[in-house]
């Protein structure tokens, strides 16, 4: 009997994985920051809301800047370049310096995320599907590892050491890449030459690209690995394309952004609340750890969904459920505060992979384009939570914050029931 085909994984694949590793780590340590310089909830709010900003505009643009200049390689390596000048930049540990680095950090991320993307596009067009698969498991455990990294590192430096030290792998990734990709920068280098020469004009395969990538979409959301405590920051949708929107795609992003607002009010400000009962930052980045472990694991089973709606309202339910749990924290006794945290952060593992893959998967049995839009409409919705949950914190509690989010995707789940997927 022949066994199953072992998996290989391309060298050039691993240069991703110090892009994930700081980007796990950085995510959370920036609102770690902001607590520590005397940041309230306002000010986490700010910083998880210019992660978002900086993911969002990095998408768009980025992603058509790439396209057609199709300088790939230039893109991985530049990415990493930026990234060190923005960790360097959040090394003086001001309020103006991690504002700017959460901005700079997501939005030169998709630079290096995009170009690695494109190039698996262009390198293997006759697996495609395969192949972003695999990568996209490669990027997602290294981003757990990233989330252990934290939890030990945090406990043992100081943050300006530590941000040295992801300054310092940001340069690592730079050579690492140039190493691991000198294949493609060969290919391309006899390429260029054969052009200059005129024997072999090359042609613009850009829009090919974005097709090629939009037709393994599935593959992606199945198989992507993303943070849980972040929401929706860590999203990397190829492009966006606006539109304005029929009567019957209104029933269905109106409970999306919803939705997301509703994350954006909790999951912006988790670090904090999670800060303020007592647990350390080795503890934050163990439970931020545990649920995207848990989410790695899920991912595959989303696939074999048949009922997407009814199973993306259950996992909504789920939610509104956790949120309670949250609310319940302050009337239960100490000794059953971490079995909640417990249970929180693995059903919130769990429910994030089916919601973020199942609303992917909803939004391809419309159209294609309606990922990127989807996507777009999240992100909105979670900056307006992050930056709406700090003025609650701050004016009424946690409680309160909790209870309108909870109460706003209970609305999302009731407008989701009467969504029609033809």
């Amino acid at each position: 009997m022949v066994g199953r085909r072992r998996m290989k994984i391309p060298k050039s694949f691993l240069a991703i994985i110090p892009l994930k590793v700081i980007m796990s780590v950085v995510t959370t340590l920036v609102v770690l920051l902001i607590i520590a310089i005397g940041g309230g909830a306002a000010e986490v709010g700010i910083v998880m809301s210019l992660l978002t900003i900086g993911n969002l505009l990095g998408s768009l643009i980025w992603a058509k800047a790439l396209s057609k200049t199709r300088k790939y390689i230039t893109g991985y390596i530049g990415g990493y370049a930026g990234m060190f000048l923005a960790l360097l930049i959040l090394l003086k540990g001001d309020y103006p310096s991690i504002y700017l680095s959460s901005f700079l950090i997501t939005f030169l991320s998709n630079l290096t995320y995009l170009a690695a993307m494109f190039l698996i596009s262009e390198n293997y067009e006759d697996r495609v599907n395969e192949m972003i698969g695999i990568f996209e498991m490669v990027g997602g455990w290294a981003w757990v590892a990233g989330l252990g990294i934290g939890a030990i590192a945090i406990g043992l430096i100081n943050a300006p050491i530590f941000i040295t030290y992801l300054s310092l792998l940001s340069l690592v990734a730079i050579v690492l890449t140039s190493i691991l990709l000198g294949a493609s920068i060969s290919k391309r280098f006899i390429e260029g030459i054969k052009k200059d020469f005129g024997l072999l004009p090359l042609l613009d395969k850009s829009l090919n690209k974005i097709i090629e990538y939009e037709e393994c979409v599935t593959d992606i959301v199945v198989k992507g690995v993303h943070e849980v405590f972040s929401g929706s920051i860590m999203q990397f949708p190829i492009y966006y394309e606006l539109k304005l929107p029929s009567k019957e795609r209104l029933t269905f992003y109106i409970p999306i952004f919803l939705q997301f607002l509703s994350f954006g009010l909790v999951y912006s400000q988790i670090i904090k609340f999670l800060n303020d009962i007592g647990y350390t930052g080795t503890i934050i980045y163990l439970i931020s750890l545990l649920s995207s472990m848990i989410s790695a694991m899920a991912y595959p089973m989303v696939g074999k969904v048949k009922n997407m709606l009814k199973m993306l309202i259950a996992m909504s339910v789920v939610r509104v459920l956790l949120f309670i749990l949250l609310i319940s924290i302050f009337y239960i006794p100490p000794y059953l505060v971490t079995p909640i945290i417990v249970i929180f952060s693995l059903l919130d593992g769990f429910s994030w992979a089916y919601i973020y893959v199942l609303l992917n998967l909803v939004a391809l049995k419309i159209s294609r384009e309606e990922v990127g839009i989807s996507n777009f409409i999240r992100s909105i919705g979670y900056i307006l939570g992050a930056i709406i949950s700090g003025i609650i914190i701050s004016i009424f509690s946690y409680q309160i914050n909790f209870a309108l989010a909870m109460a706003i995707l209970s609305v999302s789940i009731v407008i989701y029931s009467k969504v029609k997927i033809s």
